[in-house]
């Protein structure tokens, strides 16, 4: 498998921070190489996927409670 390396020092080391964005609505998270800094990818700073799944099952329970049919994926 390959590994992964900064574009600008090569190292191959990362870390996850917070990213401070300006005039933005909610928070980001920013991959960065460890070393150097250099920002390899921003990620939403909630899992949004793991809230949706939640989301999903909390309203599959309702709605087998409430005796209606949904159909959601997860």
């Amino acid at each position: 498998m390959a590994t992964s390396n900064c574009l600008r020092c090569e190292n191959t080391t990362f870390e996850v921070q917070v990213l401070d964005l300006q005039r933005a609505d909610f928070k980001h998270l920013c991959v960065q190489c460890e070393r150097c800094g250099a920002v390899v990818g921003v990620l939403d700073f909630y899992n949004v996927g793991n809230m949706l799944l939640a989301q999903n099952k909390a309203i599959r329970a309702i709605a087998e409670a409430a005796g209606v049919s949904v159909d959601l994926p997860g």
